[in-house]
């Protein structure tokens, strides 16, 4: 009997040694979750306290004031696109050179003809410089078409464009694009605009890095942009492009 009360005692006292540790637990976990909250809504409003607005392809994105940004690279209907800060002196230096390598680099049947064309262009939003057409390739041959053979014959070119204003160059290039839509790099030139404060632009269109390209552009024209922010504990990227066709 009197080990049987002794057990039983034993047996309430560790149930409450238990009940006791578990409240202890739960009170230091519900302390531990409170502080974290107050520390995420203090960072929150840390981050929140001082914010800018930033054009990132076809949207605008507020960032803590001190966030640093890269806008990184576009592509619009397959040409790719760069725009970086530059001096004039410094571009036209540059343009020159591009030029002269691509007249002095063999064709593809080993002649002087590489370059095809040059062209100056001059737009009303006060860009200036060049359209180069170069490099030509063939590829042809006998392929099956079910009934027969058949002879096939593909050409691609490169066209390059470089232009400059308000301290800004803008590279433009699209590799192997078929003959037919050549004209599609100095078309997208001509929408082109210098933005060197990288300000909101206060018309329809698709941000760079100090610059934009105005509407009208397409859905078919498949918009890229890839950018990423970094600074104050964080660092974010992401891609933003139109669906595919």
């Amino acid at each position: 009997m009197k080990t049987s009360s002794s057990t039983r005692l034993a047996t309430m006292i560790a149930a409450i040694a238990i009940a006791s540790l578990a409240a202890t637990w739960a009170v230091g976990r519900v302390v531990s979750d409170y502080e974290q909250a107050s520390k995420d809504r203090e960072a929150s409003a840390r981050l929140t306290d001082k914010m800018k607005t930033v054009c990132v392809g076809r949207f605008l994105l507020d960032m803590p004031n001190d966030a640093q940004i890269d806008l990184g690279s576009a592509t619009i209907d397959g040409i790719d696109l760069a725009a970086f800060k530059e001096t004039r002196e410094e571009f036209h230096q540059r343009l020159a050179d591009r030029e002269a390598q691509i007249s002095t680099s063999t064709d593809r049947l080993g002649g002087n003809k590489n370059l095809e064309s040059a062209s100056t262009v001059s737009m009303d939003t006060g860009l200036v410089g060049k359209v180069f057409v170069h490099s030509r390739t063939v590829t042809e041959g006998t392929q099956g078409n079910g009934l027969g053979v058949e002879r096939y014959r593909y050409e691609g070119l490169t066209v390059e464009a470089m232009v400059h204003g308000e301290g800004v160059s803008v590279d433009l290039v699209s590799k192997g694009r078929g003959p037919a839509w050549i004209g599609d790099v100095p078309e997208l030139v001509k929408k082109l605009v210098a933005n060197p404060g990288n300000r909101i632009p206060d018309e329809a269109g698709f941000c760079l890095d100090r610059a934009y390209v105005r509407d009208p552009l397409t859905a078919e024209q498949k918009e890229r942009n890839s950018s990423h922010v970094s600074g104050v504990s964080c660092y974010v990227s992401w891609f933003i492009g139109a669906p595919s066709k």
